[in-house]
């Protein structure tokens, strides 16, 4: 599977860290107005909480398998 690294979108609708950064929304909110993704460089990829859903992330259809499976890679890799 690719995650291209696309960058994001910031509030005022410029585009940040294309070609660099990717970022991915999750389907799970961490609150009403912020939820959880992912976000990847060149060295590493985080599972972060609490982004505001404004910051234009990218969207990609994922089974739930292949999700438990990210998930649980990182955590071993902490």
């Amino acid at each position: 599977m690719e995650f291209p690294a696309v960058g994001n979108l910031n509030t005022a609708g410029s585009l940040n860290n294309a070609g660099t950064n990717g970022y991915y929304w999750s389907s799970v909110q961490s609150s009403s107005g912020s939820a959880y993704n992912m976000g990847f460089d060149n060295s590493s990829v985080n599972m972060n909480s609490g982004s505001n859903k404004p910051d234009g992330f990218s969207v990609r259809c994922v089974r739930q398998e292949f999700t438990a499976l990210i998930l649980t890679h990182k955590r071993y890799l902490i």
